[in-house]
């Protein structure tokens, strides 16, 4: 396998097929990384920079490079014989951590047209010419149908965007258009795989070398008081699933005065409004404090069903391995080493609602 390095304007300056080592994972909806262990010959010292990036042979069809990275971190590692370069960075999305979310962003309508716009003021077309990432771009698929009622003020997009996808349990990606020279963020969702294409990963299959499962509830919360603008009982509260009770009931106090009750232009926003903004804070909350249930495994890479053909970050695949449930793909991890060639899942289990 060939990787490219691409230089800041996204010009081809090299590509390498003599690394030691490549670990290179992607996620579903929060920014995927990669290591890389490369002799310190040629050209590799001068290609190989900070801000630089990197892309695959095998992502790279139709003109297009799925889910490029950026060179981060760039580290010497001395040997005898020969030295290498130990280099680590993330997906190209990652750039969006460089763009804070100021002054109040009011989020109210179809979820990828918001996050879409989002990112278009403060990074694709900012009114200030200095905020601009010029190799960034936006594609609206216009297949997500779900709609979100938010604000949100002081986060970076990278931060922001990563909370929210998780919480809809909507995808996201960026990718390299060899044509326009740009990179292209979209969002999506993945396909369930289990109904339309009957995929299940598991040893009757051939398909499964390795499961682990770990189910923690040590974190968990299940209700939210949500308290918002105002002081003592004149606050603004909402509560969530506040029908739990007795010990199945686990609280959560949220503050969220920070949700302003005007726009940055200085325009009441409408109580109903509001607390739907409110709902949606604890909804965020709740969701970072969910049961941890962990499902990964590695899978044969010849064995029935094979990842980036039958099935891809995203999905929605039955694993049948301690338990069996029907998950979410929310992480892959393909490693080339010394040891040889793996491909490693991790799942999140689909709630009732999808």
């Amino acid at each position: 396998m060939d990787i490219y390095i691409l230089d800041e304007k996204l010009n081809t300056v090299a590509n390498y097929d003599f690394y030691k080592s490549i670990i290179w994972s992607n996620r579903y909806y929060k920014t995927g990384d990669f290591e890389m262990i490369i002799p310190l010959v040629k050209d590799v010292k001068e290609k190989i920079r900070q801000d630089y990036y990197i892309y695959r042979d095998r992502d790279y069809k139709d003109r297009i490079a799925e889910r490029p990275k950026i060179i981060e971190k760039v580290e010497l590692i001395e040997n005898a014989g020969e030295n290498s370069l130990l280099v680590s960075g993330r997906d190209v999305t990652a750039l969006l951590e460089r763009r804070a979310i100021y002054p109040t962003e009011i989020l109210n309508g179809n979820y990828e047209t918001c996050i879409l716009n989002l990112i278009n003021n403060h990074a694709v077309s900012p009114q200030d010419p200095k905020r601009l990432i010029d190799i960034f771009d936006i594609e609206n698929t216009g297949l997500i149908t779900d709609t979100i009622d938010a604000q949100v003020t002081g986060d970076t997009l990278l931060k922001y965007i990563e909370e929210v996808s998780a919480d809809y349990k909507i995808g996201f990606r960026t990718d390299f258009s060899k044509d326009r020279k740009k990179f292209i963020f979209k969002i999506f969702k993945g396909v369930n795989r289990f109904e339309s294409d009957s995929i299940v990963i598991s040893r009757k299959n051939n398909n499964l070398v390795k499961y682990d499962y770990i189910n923690d509830k040590q974190n968990y919360k299940n209700m939210a008081i949500v308290a918002g603008s105002g002081e003592g009982t004149e606050r603004k509260v909402v509560r969530l699933n506040d029908d739990l009770m007795g010990l199945d009931r686990r609280e959560l106090f949220v503050d969220a005065k920070d949700l302003s009750t005007t726009t940055s232009e200085g325009e009441i926003i409408p109580e109903s409004e509001y607390m739907e903004q409110l709902r949606q804070r604890g909804s965020e909350k709740l969701s970072e404090n969910k049961i941890d249930i962990s499902n990964s495994c590695e899978i044969d890479p010849d064995g029935m069903f094979k990842f980036n053909k039958d099935f891809f970050v995203g999905d929605e695949i039955m694993c049948s391995g301690y338990t069996d449930f029907r998950e979410r793909i929310v992480e892959t991890t393909e490693s080339d080493t010394a040891t040889g060639v793996k491909t490693e899942l991790t799942f999140e289990e689909v709630e009732e609602d999808g």
